[in-house]
């Protein structure tokens, strides 16, 4: 009878462990076949007696039809391998295989796992790329800072020797005015191409004469125009040519054009730039006779951080984001730009095509400078915490018959609106103590605060900076460096500046309360003129 109970309780325990071994085995299934990674079960020979049908498709094969067949792929247990696989649409992916030891029905077997890491690899790649070309930028940044700066500090040496003779003080000046509006270009660019990449951009249309911009655009450039000894070729109709653009932004499109052909074209070349109006399009065109854009690169070259200078052995280097930016302003006004090689002869050719205004005036008035406006001395208090800025800034408001209290801090700002009256606020944002919206406020609060004109210096210049000193109580909002010009007229204007939004146009990289802007999405892709 114990025998029997015995074998009752043994044949019990093989049961169950033949309806775990086919519950494991069915959960072997289960998760293998719903894998994302291949599964492969090979036999001592090398054979393929299992495999998942992620496994199949890496391997380019229906996976039934791939049982019994060898596997054909180096086989190290405990290894971790790096294979290609050719698919069946003739890309490449790239495979991670660990293999191991295992059984398979009851003999030696060896289990591969199939990873594939095409999407690892090439993500890994392209941050490499970046990080490259990140710091091949900011070794070109760091260049192109410092060759303006050797010419400041070089021009400062002149002016600092005995007694320079009014020539070479008239050169040294020419050199830092020329040198300083090469940086403030640079930083304007720099943070346009940040505003792009965060998908939007400012614009302020208008109906302009191209001519009138294309002009400005060669004034911009002029001084290197002259010092590489170029010839320029203008030629503009007689006739005004109108479109509803944004009169800065053109500008900018243009006299970052011509700064490229002036930068890559050899001292004493020449440059042509015309305008022309073609169907229901203005068309703009600049040639230079330089040797031209490598025909690899015309596909790329408004592309961020595209150089042809190594292309072209030109020892001019520049951002590589200029004609990025180009791309981007014209497309934002409905408009298209191409580059190719100008025709006849050698060099390079740039075409910027802009819809024309709806409705197009026989006769404009000429536009004529105004003249700087004169203003009676006024009671300034300028805050600068960075003395040499404060210092200069001081003494030009003091040439122009300003009475100036100059303060290093927010703290001392605030004391010294408290006790002097003051018609205008030159205030800079990072102040130690203070910063310069706090002080905006609290002299504000101050019984006679609001008849004082609020002016923000200062080097924050994204809308978010703007709209912040707008809401501490400033009226215009200044970035640095300052164009002096623009500072004076807002100072010839300031009594009629608080809380007036209306009381004059700001120039270029100043905001006031209440300005009308267009903001669009710098990824859209607006309707292009054509031909």
């Amino acid at each position: 009878m114990s025998s029997r109970r015995s074998e009752r309780r043994d044949m019990k325990q093989i049961d169950e462990l033949r309806r775990q071994l086919e519950a494991s085995r069915s959960y072997f299934h289960s998760v293998v076949t719903s894998s994302a990674d291949g599964v492969v079960i090979l036999t001592g020979t090398g054979t393929i007696a299992f495999l998942n049908a992620a496994a199949g498709k890496l391997l380019g094969r229906d996976a039934d039809a791939l049982l019994g067949e060898p596997f054909g792929l180096p086989v190290a247990p405990g290894e971790q391998a790096e294979i290609h696989l050719v698919q069946k649409d003739g890309t490449t992916r790239c495979v991670e295989m660990r293999t191991v030891e295992t059984r398979w029905q009851d003999r030696p077997a060896f289990l591969a796992t199939l990873r594939d890491i095409t999407g690892y690899k090439l993500a890994a790649e392209k941050a490499r790329n970046e990080v490259s070309q990140r710091d091949e930028f900011l070794a070109v940044l760091s260049h192109e800072l410092r060759n303006p700066l050797a010419a400041i500090s070089n021009a400062v040496g002149l002016l600092n020797s005995t007694g320079p003779v009014d020539s070479v003080r008239a050169a040294a000046q020419g050199v830092i005015d020329r040198q300083c509006r090469q940086l403030s270009r640079l930083l304007d660019d720099l943070l346009d191409l940040s505003r792009i990449s965060q998908g939007k951009i400012r614009l302020k249309i208008e109906t302009a004469n191209l001519a009138d911009l294309v002009r400005a655009g060669v004034e911009t450039v002029q001084p290197q125009l002259t010092s590489r000894q170029h010839e320029l070729i203008c030629s503009l109709p007689e006739q005004p040519v109108l479109v509803e653009v944004d009169p800065t932004r053109i500008t900018q499109v243009l006299s970052n054009i011509l700064a490229n052909a002036v930068r890559y074209t050899p001292v004493g070349g020449r440059i042509q730039i015309a305008l022309s109006v073609e169907d229901d399009c203005a068309m703009v065109r600049v040639r230079d006779n330089g040797p031209g854009i490598p025909r690899e690169l015309r596909a790329s070259i408004f592309e961020p951080f595209v150089q042809a200078g190594a292309n072209t052995g030109s020892t001019e280097e520049g951002l590589g984001i200029g004609l990025s930016l180009v791309r981007t302003l014209v497309g934002l006004h409905h408009g298209s730009v191409t580059a190719g090689a100008a025709e006849p002869g050698p060099g390079s050719e740039f075409l910027v095509q802009l819809p024309l205004a709806s409705r197009q005036a026989e006769t404009v008035e000429t536009v004529v400078p105004e003249e700087e406006a004169e203003s009676d001395g006024l009671r300034v208090l300028l805050v600068e915490d960075q003395k040499d800025i404060r210092e200069t800034l001081a003494l030009l408001l003091e040439l122009e018959g300003h009475q100036v209290l100059a303060c290093g801090d927010g703290c001392e700002a605030v004391e010294v609106a408290g006790t002097h009256v003051c018609d205008v606020a030159l205030i800079d944002i990072g102040l130690p103590g203070l910063n310069g919206y706090e002080v905006a406020e609290r002299i504000r609060r101050m019984p006679d605060g609001s008849q004082i004109s609020l002016i923000a210096l200062t080097g924050y210049g994204q809308p978010e900076d703007v709209q912040r000193a707008m809401q501490a109580g400033f009226d215009r909002h200044l970035i640095k460096p300052v164009n002096y010009q623009s500072l004076k007229r807002l100072l010839a204007d300031s009594r009629s500046l608080p809380r007036d939004p209306a009381a004059g146009e700001p120039a270029a990289g100043e905001h006031s309360a209440g300005e009308a802007t267009r903001t669009v999405s710098a990824g859209t892709a607006p309707a292009v003129c054509h031909r």
